[in-house]
């Protein structure tokens, strides 16, 4: 039994070890603050806040893991949640489509990024920061330079702000089961191998066996640079989220 426990120890991440410790201490300085710091309400408060931003890290994760960068995400993000808003304006029809059709936005935008990087070999912080620029000139295209005035689907809200679980916001349970697929993916799977064996060293990875091009073509068709498609398809599930919230607090 003692001897187990020093083997457990090592096989900590001290990254991820430092990354609790500083959570629990803020906690603990938050909770001589104000009791309510650490009440299970404002926790799952923060959480639910936080999970926005999880979803989009998870893809960006991926990216970096590849050595690339995806400058590209505000706007594939609000691309995908205004496309999506917009959907819901033409009948029944659009509110059944407005989710996968604001996931295909951000997809769309992230081929334009895994192309650009895999194939024509432009570094990834200039297609990513163009593909930025040409979103955000479409969406000030389509608003007029005015606030949206779509609003969100039901399903939509029901994602982003909606309580099913014991209370749990469901938000928090897609960040949950986006970041299980992201361990799975990198822990079971041929091709999270191959995202470490890029990132390490792309050349080594091809000479390997890697399709590296692929590999990176498929992390982000929404680019962030992560292998170009996997990321834009969170960009563009993070924008329902975000849209839902949005529209929801009008």
């Amino acid at each position: 039994m003692s001897t187990r426990f020093p083997v457990t120890l090592r096989r900590i991440d001290p990254a991820v070890a430092t990354a609790f410790g500083c959570i629990a201490i803020l906690l603990l300085f938050g909770s001589l603050y104000s009791r309510e710091f650490v009440s299970p309400e404002y926790l799952l408060q923060q959480l639910k806040v936080a999970s926005f931003l999880g979803v989009i890290a998870t893809g960006m994760m991926v990216v970096i893991l590849l050595g690339q960068i995806d400058l590209s995400v505000p706007w594939v993000v609000s691309t995908g949640g205004m496309m999506a808003c917009a959907a819901t304006a033409h009948g029944e029809f659009g509110l059944i489509l407005a989710i996968p059709f604001g996931v295909v936005c951000g997809i769309g935008l992230g081929f334009i990024n895994g192309v650009g990087v895999a194939y024509l070999r432009i570094p990834s912080m200039i297609i990513t920061l163009a593909v930025n620029a040409v979103a955000q000139g479409l969406m000030v295209a389509y608003t007029g330079g005015f606030s949206p005035q779509d609003s969100a689907s039901a399903a939509m809200r029901f994602i982003a702000t909606g309580k099913v679980v014991f209370g749990i916001p469901n938000a928090l349970i897609v960040w949950a089961l986006i970041g299980a697929g992201a361990v799975f993916l990198f822990t079971r799977t041929i091709f999270g191998r191959a995202i470490y064996a890029i990132g390490n060293r792309e050349r080594a990875a091809f000479l390997s066996g890697v399709d590296t091009q692929r590999v990176v073509a498929r992390v982000d068709p929404h680019l962030h640079d992560r292998p170009e498609s996997f990321n834009g398809s969170h960009g563009g599930f993070e924008s329902l989220l975000g849209g839902s919230d949005v529209s929801r607090s009008k």
